[in-house]
């Protein structure tokens, strides 16, 4: 079955992705209206930057991370929301953006590294064929409208060449309806800027109009590119995605559906010195100013990221919240740059370390029971998809024998004549019991040494004749049965049974996730082999 997005995965999955499906499933419940939905991505934030979840993590007894002042974040959305403590992603931001609009691993969206805008030879960015998080809102019963700013990160260079307006997908509006942001990191452009490109210098491509009424700058045609400048407050990245989420929030017809993919707190790290928009309520203001005297990147990513906050905080406070649901996901783990101690740098962004693939995640919505608001659940996600509990040990040794049956069934009706019988995703070994014990006859020349790897000579296939378990000589010109080790490996054996233990088989792979491979080709002790 074919992994939903994380909005329709955490929807299905209900409070905190613990509900597990009845044998006799209810009837459903009467559809509730469709509400609007939004969908926030950070860059670059560990869960432990954010005050909500180090008050969370110091409880479980971990060291203190050193958060930002997140005011708006900790009261607007942890406080009435459920907090996810075990969230997962890429340890890369582009993979981990294609598996949120897409529900799928980077091995079938075939998105798996960073996309760059030189234009070097890598992962391509998003298939055009596709089927992405707006698309399927799109074939609702109520049809949704799409919108995305921000960072885009999900085309490569030579895409956008041939398809400017690729955030809207082909044709232009199967995707999204309208775009408006930054197509790579900021400041990667640099020869099609000045020196000072990044978060006060960049490149904002429009693809469409945001609002009704506006205009293009200078008379300009979209889809076109603007050059941004933070000389004032609302040329900040940060304030821009956020102005242009409010006009778009306060236009598109409802339902709507709204991605925001900031680009803080990505590099280059900076500290903020400007007097930015701040939310109208007090109370999602940051009381505590940054250290701009402290110029060290951990200093400075916590800077960056308190002015994020505000800008997070003007977008909420704007929503109504008895009828938006509010999604915020991290994309990836921290910039190495930015840990501080005990933790140690080699953990984080890039690795498979938790600190890597670690990431906020947290739902506000109108849909969630009242008693599950404003708490944590420990309930395994992903940015993908939203994992249910494990099933016990022999339901799970049930599911994967029926699959490997099944998946070997069918494998025997397609083989071929002259073919093995034996499966590469499953050893149909048994162990046979043991002999008396006795004596172990001294080897001798042209006869085979016991090995002591798992490959023992001791386990026979069940369906190998007699003849298997008789001692032979490698000059023997009677080939002996074909055994499979427990290795999964095929040779001919030369064996002779002992008192030893067999080792116990591996447990069958998934099928899902089995190589496919054609069986060695088999010889016998006349050919060398033994």
């Amino acid at each position: 079955m074919r992994e939903l997005p994380l909005l329709l995965a955490i929807t299905l999955a209900g409070p905190g992705c613990e509900r597990v499906p009845q044998a006799k499933p209810k009837a459903a419940p009467a559809a509730s209206p469709a509400g609007n939905v939004l969908l926030i991505v950070l860059d670059d934030v560990s869960p432990g930057l954010i005050g909500a979840y180090d008050e969370l993590f110091r409880k479980q007894g971990r060291p203190s991370q050193v958060p930002a002042p997140t005011p708006a974040i900790d009261g607007l959305l942890a406080a009435r929301g459920l907090t996810f403590t075990r969230a997962w992603a890429s340890p890369k931001c582009t993979p981990t953006r294609a598996q949120i609009l897409t529900g799928r691993n980077g091995f079938r969206s075939g998105v798996g590294q960073v996309l760059l805008s030189t234009g070097e030879a890598g992962s391509p960015g998003l298939d055009p064929k596709a089927e992405l998080l707006p698309e399927r809102l799109r074939k609702a019963p109520t049809p949704y409208h799409s919108a995305a700013v921000g960072k885009w990160h999900l085309s490569s260079a030579a895409e956008l060449e041939l398809n400017p307006v690729a955030p809207l997908g082909t044709p232009p509006g199967r995707w999204f309806d309208s775009y408006a942001g930054s197509l790579f990191n900021l400041g990667e452009e640099r020869e099609k800027q000045s020196e000072d490109a990044g978060y006060w210098v960049w490149r904002k491509f429009h693809a469409t109009e945001l609002a009704a009424g506006d205009a293009p700058e200078n008379g300009q045609k979209v889809p076109y590119f603007s050059e941004e400048r933070a000389t004032t407050i609302h040329g900040y990245p940060s304030v821009d995605t956020t102005d242009d989420a409010l006009a778009l929030a306060g236009s598109l017809p409802e339902p709507w559906f709204l991605y925001v993919a900031y680009n803080a707190i990505h590099e280059p790290l900076h500290h903020v010195t400007l007097a930015l928009p701040q939310p109208k309520d007090e109370r999602w203001r940051a009381k505590n100013t940054c250290d701009h005297s402290e110029d060290t990147d951990a200093a400075m990513a916590r800077c960056m990221l308190a002015a994020l906050d505000s800008q997070i905080g003007r977008l909420v406070e704007a929503l109504d919240e008895s009828d938006t649901t509010v999604i915020l996901v991290g994309d990836n783990g921290m910039a190495q740059r930015a840990f501080l101690p005990p933790y140690p740098r080699h953990h984080g962004k890039g690795s498979m370390f938790d600190g890597g693939i670690e990431v906020p995640l947290i739902v506000r919505s109108p849909a969630l029971r009242p008693e599950l608001r404003g708490t944590s659940t420990a309930a395994p996600a992903h940015a993908m998809t939203c994992s249910r509990p494990w099933p016990s040990s022999r339901a799970r040794r049930r599911v994967v024998s029926t699959r490997c049956r099944s998946l070997r069934s069918s494998r025997a009706r397609a083989r071929p004549s002259g073919t093995s019988s034996t499966a590469s995703v499953s050893s149909p070994i048994s162990c046979p019991r043991p002999a008396a014990a006795s004596p172990r006859a001294p080897t001798s020349a042209g006869t085979i040494r016991r090995s002591s790897t798992a490959a023992s000579s001791s386990c026979a296939s069940p369906s190998a004749p007699t003849t298997a378990r008789s001692k032979c000589s490698s000059r023997s010109t009677t080939s002996p049965a074909t055994s499979r080790s427990p290795t999964g490996s095929s040779a001919a054996t030369c064996c002779t049974p002992t008192p030893a233990r067999c080792p116990r088989p591996p447990p069958p792979r998934s099928p899902r996730f089995a190589p496919a491979s054609t069986p060695p080709t088999r010889r016998s002790c006349a050919e060398g082999a033994c």
